[in-house]
This record gives structure tokens, sequence and C-alpha cells, in this order.
């Protein structure tokens, strides 16, 4: 009698590991609303540094959009002031 003939998964090992990464990866990640308009957010702040108008009755700290303030005018488009 022939032995049966089983799938050899050891030349497809990588490729069912990379699948497998691939579908939990697509199953963990967050479509959280709240992130994309937070990003907007710390830019609308970086660009109020720049003109010296940031609110002093915001929660949030200034470090972060001030890093971002230093880099606005060098970026193409983005800043108020013209290069």
């Amino acid at each position: 009698m022939e032995k049966a003939q089983y799938f050899n998964l050891g030349k497809y090992k990588y490729l069912i590991f990379f699948m497998f990464f691939i579908v939990v990866r697509l199953y963990l990640l967050n479509f959280n609303q709240g992130e994309f308009t937070d990003t907007y957010d710390i830019l609308y702040r970086a660009e109020e540094i720049l003109k010296f108008q940031y609110s002093v009755h915001e929660q949030r700290m200034p470090g972060y959009p001030f890093l971002i303030a230093l880099g606005i005018p060098f970026v193409d488009g983005l800043g108020p002031y013209p290069i």
C-alpha cells in the first residue's frame, strides 16, 4: 500500500507565518477616529504657536506642538509664512 501524500508545510512555513501575521495585524488594527482628529489638533496648535496665539486655557502642554512649529516654515505649503 502507498503512503498517503500529505501537504508539505515545510516549504510554505514562511508564507503561512506571513499570512497569519497579516490577518492578526488587520484584526488588531485600530480604526479610532480620535487619532485623526488628535493629529489635526496638534498641527493646529503648532500653527497657533507660530502666530503667538496659543490659548492659555488649553489643557494640553505645548511641548510637542512647539517642536512641530519649529519645522512648519520649512515644509512647502504648510506654514503661514512664505519661504
